[in-house]
């Protein structure tokens, strides 16, 4: 799974390489009509396309019966009756494609949250850092963390038995990609941390070995099997995205500009749907 995050990771970097110094709505947006396009090309490709376009006149046939025969309710609803019919209709022959585009979707924005969901640490500015230990694990020893001199670790070690989690508050001193090392006995791991306030890309875990744990955070390499700890994190400030004014959370903004591109091209694409 790494060697894939590894791959889609560094062509998402790439896209978004030129627009690192620009509003983070330019690059979303990029991003958002391209993604567009992509599962266009799936709907087509894995729709029955002429069916689609036949049960969609079906449907838009019985609501006009609606409206024509409304003084008769018999009509009615034998027509309600048909539309409902053909929306169900409707909805099996459009389950498949959305199957495909399913999961390289979320892949894809599992990929961008690293990007949009979380807002830079600055010179100056503190996080927590926590580090958990699985059901089975047992803890004989204190962790330890330490930074590489751009994050320094301000606090001694908080253990919460009960949770099996140990926190720490650290401290960005310098910009740029920075290293923490927790340490546990002779075994070490490392997190990094992302200095700055331009775009990029920030892991706010690094996942443990399951599948599910790296598909959700795939921006660092997992931690070994059978590792002491279980998953590393920072709490970055959560980030928003500003579309012509108005602040939101970037999934909003990639949704309605996926869409908004999605029913601008379905037409030169020649796409039903």
């Amino acid at each position: 799974m790494w060697t894939l995050n590894r791959v889609i990771g560094a062509m998402v970097d790439g896209l978004l390489l030129p627009f690192r110094g620009l509003p983070a709505a330019v690059g979303l947006t990029v991003i958002s009509v391209l993604a567009a396009v992509g599962m266009l090309l799936v709907f087509k490709a894995t729709s029955d396309q002429p069916r689609l376009a036949a049960t969609k006149r079906r449907i838009q046939a019985a609501i006009l019966e609606i409206r024509l025969l409304n003084e008769d309710p018999r009509f009615v609803l034998a027509a309600q009756r048909d539309a409902l019919r053909h929306s169900l209709a409707y909805l099996r022959l459009t389950l498949v494609p959305l199957l495909w585009m399913a999961l390289p979707l979320l892949t894809l924005m599992a990929h961008l949250q690293a990007y949009y969901g979380y807002r830079g640490l600055v010179v100056g500015e503190t996080a927590i850092v926590k580090a958990t230990w699985g059901e089975g694990d047992s803890v004989a020893r204190m962790p330890s963390l330490e930074g590489d001199g751009g994050v320094v670790v301000q606090t001694p070690v908080l253990w919460i038995p009960s949770q099996r989690e140990a926190d720490w508050r650290v401290a960005a001193t310098a910009p740029g990609e920075q290293e923490l090392r927790l340490r546990l006995g002779d075994a070490v791991w490392t997190k990094t941390v992302l200095v700055s306030s331009s775009l990029g890309r920030r892991s706010a875990r690094r996942p443990s070995a399951s599948l599910l744990d790296q598909l959700l955070y795939p921006s660092e390499p997992p931690l070994a099997g059978g590792a002491t700890v279980a998953a590393i994190e920072v709490t970055y400030p959560a980030g928003e995205v500003s579309l012509l004014g108005w602040e939101t959370h970037w999934i909003i903004a990639f949704l309605i500009l996926t869409l908004l591109a999605a029913l601008a091209l379905r037409g030169p694409m020649r796409v039903t749907f």
